[in-house]
């Protein structure tokens, strides 16, 4: 029988720091923070200004000068979606819901509706 071969000596490679990607630049960035000024809609002919904030997995809003809030964090957030309505020319409605709860925020105009659902989208995977 012939001997078994040899076995072949350990390539080594000298990996620089220089060739190693670095993670955050291929991971999306999200903003630390980011607020939206937001009226709550909430029952018949019932809504409230706010501030609707949007950092750190969690979108929250907080009334101005009042105690009505909430407070999600993103793995609550079952659906976000644009709400359409006829008397809303401008269609600046979010829905937001959360299990067993919706909320409805309506922005200053499109734009910062889209501005704000693009935001949400970012930070929670929506």
């Amino acid at each position: 029988m012939p001997p078994p071969p040899a076995e072949a000596p350990l390539a080594t490679k000298e990996i620089v720091a220089k060739d190693i990607p670095h993670k955050l630049d291929h991971e999306p960035r999200v903003e630390t923070g980011t607020a939206f000024d937001v009226t709550l809609l909430y029952g018949v002919f019932r809504d409230q200004a706010g501030r609707l904030s949007v950092s750190g997995g969690s979108v929250r809003f907080q009334e101005t000068g009042g105690s009505r809030s909430f407070d999600l964090p993103c793995g609550a957030i079952r659906r976000m979606s644009t709400a359409t309505m006829i008397a809303d020319r401008d269609q600046r409605l979010l829905e937001l819901a959360a299990d067993g709860q919706a909320y409805r925020v309506r922005a200053a105009d499109t734009a910062a509706r889209d501005s704000i659902r693009a935001t949400i989208g970012r930070t929670c995977g929506h």
